[in-house]
């Protein structure tokens, strides 16, 4: 009779004993919630400023490509024009007068500024100006990148002197 009076007996865990570890287990699940929804939107607006200014840095390094293999700056032999080999006497014109390339590129609501160096004769050209006008509202804000290349300058008595090509761009945000 001992024997079925322990089969009658209901083995469980109360209400309240099961309530404590549900409870923790909730709380903690709600932290790591929380905590993955700030890392998440945290590294969304890391991301949206980095884009901004990887930009600037994009059209600094895309504009002064563009100079070294221009027309109006670098060296032609007659056959091909050589990116990097810059001409002295272009140099000196694009320093007298320097709307006439930048009045045909550049980046809307940006300044421009060149520096090319001979570091065998310290003789040293800069020049800049505008891009073209934007039609979209500018912010006051302004960006600036600044990129160095190395370049030789070809002199007219066949001398090319090793040299450094600086381009400085400053951009106003567009809205």
């Amino acid at each position: 009779m001992a024997r079925i009076r322990l089969l009658n007996i209901k083995i469980g865990i109360k209400g309240l004993q099961l309530a404590w570890p549900t409870f923790f287990g909730a709380i903690i699940s709600l932290i790591v919630v929380v905590i993955l929804f700030y890392l998440a939107v945290g590294r969304f607006f890391s991301i949206d400023t980095e884009v901004v200014e990887a930009t600037i840095d994009r059209h600094a390094y895309t504009f002064a490509n563009v100079l070294l293999s221009s027309d109006s700056l670098v060296y032609n032999d007659g056959n091909t024009l050589l990116r990097g080999k810059l001409d002295k006497s272009k140099l000196d014109l694009i320093q007298t007068n320097s709307k006439q390339l930048f009045s045909k590129i550049g980046y809307p609501a940006s300044t421009t500024e060149v520096t090319v160096v001979d570091l065998e004769s310290n003789n040293k050209w800069s020049f800049g100006g505008d891009g073209p006008q934007s039609s979209a509202p500018v912010d006051p804000l302004k960006e600036t990148y600044q990129v160095t290349f190395p370049v030789v300058i070809r002199y007219p008595n066949d001398d090319v002197h090793a040299a450094t090509f600086t381009l400085k761009l400053t951009e106003n945000l567009l809205k």
